[in-house]
C-alpha cells in the first residue's frame, strides 16, 4: 500500500510535535510505551475511530501533548482503513523512534512542525544524527 503525500507529510506533522511537545522537566510527554499503545489499541479494535478516541483520552492524561494529540486526530480522521492506519502508525513510531534521542532535535524542529514535510523530517534527523 502506497499512503499519499498529503497522509505521509500528516504522519510527519505529527511525530514533529510528539519530539518536541516536552515535560516541565525537559522530557518528552510523549514515551515509547503510549506510542506503541496506538498500534496495539488499533490491532484490538480494528478501528481508527477508537484509536482516536484512545489519543483523546490519553490527552485528557497528559500522556500525550496537544499538538501531537491533534495531529494524530487529524491523521487518523484522514485514512480510510485500518490498513491505511496501521501503516500511518508504524511510520508515525519510526519517526519518533529516530528523532527522541537526537540531541537538540526540540530546537531544529520548533518552529517547523506546521509545515514539515515527511522528507524534510527525515532530512532534519538524519542531519542532527549526524552531528552526535
Amino acid at each position: 500500500m502506497v499512503l499519499s503525500d498529503q497522509i505521509l507529510n500528516m504522519i510527519a506533522q505529527a511525530a514533529c510535535f510528539a519530539l518536541i511537545e516536552r515535560k516541565s522537566d525537559g522530557r518528552l510527554i510523549m514515551e515509547r510505551a503510549q506510542v506503541q499503545k496506538l498500534l496495539e489499541v488499533l490491532e484490538d479494535t480494528e478501528e481508527p475511530k477508537y484509536v482516536m478516541a484512545y489519543v483523546a483520552r490519553q490527552r485528557g492524561r497528559k500522556e500525550i501533548g496537544n499538538k501531537t494529540a491533534s495531529a494524530l486526530v487529524n491523521l487518523l480522521n484522514t485514512v480510510s482503513t485500518k490498513e491505511e492506519a496501521k501503516e500511518a502508525l508504524g511510520l508515525f513510531k519510526w519517526f519518533y523512534e529516530a528523532g527522541r534521542d537526537v540531541p537538540n532535535i526540540a530546537q531544529s524542529l520548533s518552529r517547523k512542525c506546521e509545515s514539515i514535510s515527511f522528507i524534510d523530517l527525515i532530512n532534519t534527523i538524519l542531519s542532527r544524527s549526524i552531528r552526535m
